[in-house]
């Protein structure tokens, strides 16, 4: 991908920025931060697949598996490691990445916009300080935001020239997007019915759809199919993330819980451990 010299001075002025904020945040808040909360998992994902070749939060004999998080982000992880064992070499690469997500943006912009207006949701974009937190903590926002505006972008140029390897690419990379954050499985979905119904209406041919099915299928099958057969064969459930379950037992059961029985936040939690005690 070739950038022009607008692209260019776009990535310059997201570098300076970010740059900027992550030397001010390291300060304040001191490096371990970059991997606190759920960044701490997927930074000890992305070790333990450097350092022992298991895709768990815990080393050694008798390890348990990962079922909660898909597979993409940590081995961004990994990769950042194996080039240089710094964590704030995360927030550096994811910095990078950044200035290409703001490239998107502007090209983006140029299917909707006038000229004059083109550079306005980068500007947004990058004086937004929720992205500047996001580009610095070891998070999946910015790698999950590369792979969805790409496809979005690349749907747009198919749109305009119906080339079907441009379909392809957009399609393939909503589908690794799955494996970065699993809401993208729906969005997958509903995306293959769109285009299925809207080739069919254009064209009035079913071999347009065909050809768009297969394309769909085919993404399934590399990306989805595999992950979903892992955790079946370690966990017995042939799903892309244990995150609904997750979400039942952690929030959803909990809250109801709380409400129904008066109880507080941390009452609720204390009784629930309990019960699973009393269960094992």
């Amino acid at each position: 991908m070739k950038f022009s010299k607008v692209e260019f001075l776009i990535i310059v002025a997201t570098l300076t920025v970010q740059l900027l904020f992550l030397i001010i945040f390291i300060h304040f808040a001191g490096e371990q931060k970059i991997i606190s909360n759920d960044g701490l998992e997927y930074y000890t994902l992305g070790k333990n697949l450097l350092t022992e070749g298991k895709f768990s939060l815990f080393t050694g004999d008798g390890h348990l598996m990962e079922s909660l998080r898909t597979p993409l982000y940590p081995l961004f992880i990994t990769l950042t490691l194996f080039i240089l064992d710094k964590i704030w070499f995360i927030s550096l690469l994811q910095i990078m990445l950044s200035g290409f997500i703001a490239v998107i943006i502007y090209r983006l912009s140029a299917f909707f916009l006038p000229g004059r207006w083109l550079l306005l949701p980068v500007v947004l974009y990058l004086s937004n300080p929720y992205t500047w937190f996001a580009s610095v903590l070891a998070m999946t926002e910015v790698l999950y935001t590369v792979f969805l505006l790409l496809a979005v972008y690349f749907l747009f140029r198919y749109l305009q020239n119906f080339d079907w390897k441009t379909l392809a690419v957009s399609v393939f990379l909503l589908a690794a997007s799955i494996l970065i954050r699993p809401v993208s499985f729906y969005l997958f979905f509903g995306y293959g019915l769109f285009m299925a119904i809207y080739l069919t209406a254009k064209f009035k041919s079913y071999r347009q759809t065909i050809g768009c099915v297969l394309i769909f299928l085919s993404a399934w099958l590399i990306f989805v199919l595999p992950w979903s057969w892992r955790n079946y064969e370690l966990f017995g459930r042939f799903e892309i993330s244990s995150i609904q379950n997750y979400n039942l037992y952690f929030y959803n059961a909990r809250l109801f819980y709380a409400g129904v029985n008066n109880l507080s936040k941390d009452e609720t939690i204390l009784t629930f451990r309990n019960k699973a005690k009393d269960h094992f």
